[in-house]
């Protein structure tokens, strides 16, 4: 009788039954790594707390960059706009970024393989780099971040000190980590590219 109506519940439910089917697979082939990655980062001195950055960007503006399809297009515009907004980029989008000149404020990393590093292995400006706490970080610099993310046991470290990152991430994404970040900054106006 509805055919529009039940379509659009079908959509949400197979939607929803996708995404827990995707983050059980994500789960269950990399929970040794997330566990592993999280305590080497945990006993890490270069753990600084986010409170410091927290609303502290409401002057300014943002856009995210991720490795979506739109990105190349855009390059060129975005490489004319870098010295007038704070450029925030998901890991995978950092090599089409360097090819056009264009350096991140802030890059964001939240897998736990260690072949994510090959995004910035060509990286040589000094941005600020945001790590899940369960993502794989083999290097330590002097403006780095680790924040919890949705992960069990960082739930559970987060429970036991409260002094340890506060951005806690809930989207499972980085593109979705860098739009919380973003906002969690307090810019005024947040753009997304990819």
């Amino acid at each position: 009788a509805f055919p529009a109506y039940y379509s659009g519940i079908q959509k949400e439910i197979d939607s929803f039954v996708s995404k827990k089917i995707s983050d059980k697979i994500t789960s269950s082939r990399f929970g040794h790594l997330f566990l592993k990655n999280a305590f080497i980062n945990f006993s890490s001195d270069k753990i600084y707390n986010l409170n410091s950055l927290i609303g502290s960007f409401s002057n300014y503006e943002s856009i995210v960059v991720s490795s979506g399809p739109s990105l190349d297009v855009f390059l060129p515009k975005l490489k004319i706009l870098q010295n007038f907004i704070f450029i925030i980029a998901a890991d995978s989008a950092v090599n089409s970024l360097l090819k056009f000149d264009i350096v991140p404020d802030f890059i964001i990393s939240i897998d736990p393989q260690a072949y994510t590093w090959e995004h910035l292995l060509n990286e040589k400006s000094s941005p600020v780099y945001l790590h899940s706490l369960t993502a794989h970080v083999p290097i330590k610099t002097e403006k780095q971040f680790f924040y919890i993310n949705t992960h069990p046991f960082c739930q559970i470290l987060e429970s036991i000190d409260r002094n340890i990152p506060c951005f806690d991430a809930k989207t499972g994404n980085v593109t979705g980590d860098a739009l919380l970040f973003s906002k969690s900054l307090g810019f005024r106006k947040t753009y997304i590219l990819g």
